[in-house]
């Protein structure tokens, strides 16, 4: 009863802010992790967190695609950078994530845990690397997109397992937790820029066809990426989460 008041009050000096504001679109995805006195705020993957006037039927850790109107407003949730009002929320992923370095599982080599549904911390980003997928998983289409976010300026290998390691929890591996596991095919290597990359990018085979995936097909993806700063084990590298799909035909 008492969140649900706080929520109504905050919509309502949100709504009051606004008029005064001119009208400014909101369109992207992110992660929903707690907020304080409510229950749940959305954290962009572009950076900053918002209050949600609808969160639907999502939980925390899910990866939504959120578009709405923004507006600024108190930061009774912790710490919001705004509002976005008349939003609607989807999922934005296409696949499950799992094995998170947040401590909701394997604990992550170094009491170095990362945001919620992100990776292991690295040496510059304490929430740890991100990985997402979208667009169409079936072979005879194939647009998924692996995308890769929250890593340093330097090399990350994309890459395919055949199975979930440790049940989907993961096991310690350098800075990190490996998720994919079984037999590995690498995808790609990417520079990241802005600490983000993808694979595919323009010219490169599509993630079924250089997975060398069939229809019904569960295969688990996660990136490696190159962390030379001293930090945590002496290993160089750490990894994301991982994200299990299943290919349609």
């Amino acid at each position: 009863m008492r969140t649900t008041l706080l929520r109504s009050l905050l919509l309502v000096a949100c709504l009051a802010s606004s008029r005064a504001a001119l009208a400014q679109s909101f369109t992207g995805c992110g992660i929903l992790v707690p907020g304080g006195v409510c229950p749940l705020v959305f954290q962009s993957d572009q950076g900053g967190t918002y209050f949600l006037s609808n969160t639907g039927n999502f939980q925390l850790g899910d990866h939504v695609f959120v578009s709405g109107n923004f507006a600024f407003c108190p930061t009774v949730c912790m710490v919001t950078n705004g509002c976005i009002l008349s939003n609607t929320i989807t999922s934005c992923s296409t696949g499950t994530a799992i094995c998170f370095g947040d401590g909701s599982g394997t604990p992550c080599p170094c009491a170095n845990s990362g945001g919620t549904g992100h990776g292991c911390a690295n040496s510059g980003n304490p929430n740890g690397a991100l990985l997402f997928a979208n667009g169409n998983a079936s072979v005879s289409a194939d647009t998924l997109v692996l995308s890769g976010s929250g890593m340093p300026n330097a090399a990350a290998l994309y890459f395919q397992g055949t199975s979930a390691v440790n049940g989907g929890m993961g096991s310690t591996f350098g800075d990190g937790l490996r998720c994919a596991g079984g037999t590995i095919i690498r995808l790609g290597t990417k520079t990241n820029v802005g600490g983000a990359s993808q694979y595919p990018q323009a010219g490169d085979a599509s993630v079924s066809a250089h997975g060398m995936d069939s229809a019904g097909d569960v295969r688990i993806y996660q990136a490696w990426y190159r962390n030379a700063a001293p930090f945590c084990t002496p290993s160089t590298f750490n990894l994301t989460n991982g994200v299990q799909v299943t290919w349609q035909a």
